[in-house]
């Protein structure tokens, strides 16, 4: 509820605005995951997308994003739900806007989730076996 209200988004904004980010068959709309909601209506974000797999605690794709607010988009994939915790918690009191979090195996979220050529970078960082 806070990190809504921290975004300015009712739940059924934040609903509609997670349909709104994938296609019918189940794409992720990067385009849509980033638009800008402060102009209205909101204009999608032609920023290159880039991905980390295995973010572990996010150190690093969080300061990648920081990093390059206004210069591209990021994508942080983790399998394990009390790292994505992590990722996301540092996401809201960072303020980093630039960043979304994905949970679930790379081997299905990628080729099932994400569409071909959405992304501009892909980072394997630290995986464990």
């Amino acid at each position: 509820g806070e990190v809504l209200l921290r975004c300015s988004l009712s739940p059924e904004d934040a609903l509609t605005t997670f349909q709104r980010s994938f296609s019918k068959a189940q794409r992720l709309r990067c385009s849509r995951v980033f638009e800008n909601r402060r102009q209205e209506p909101p204009l999608p974000s032609s920023l290159p997308v880039k991905l980390e797999i295995c973010s572990g605690n996010g150190d690093w794709v969080v300061a990648q994003a920081k990093a390059e607010q206004g210069l591209a988009n990021w994508i942080a994939l983790e399998l394990r739900h009390d790292l994505v915790h992590n990722i996301f918690s540092r996401m809201v009191f960072e303020e980093v806007e630039n960043l979304c979090l994905l949970r679930g195996d790379a081997a299905e979220i990628v080729p099932r989730h994400l569409q071909v050529g959405s992304l501009s970078h892909v980072f394997i960082n630290f995986p464990e076996p």
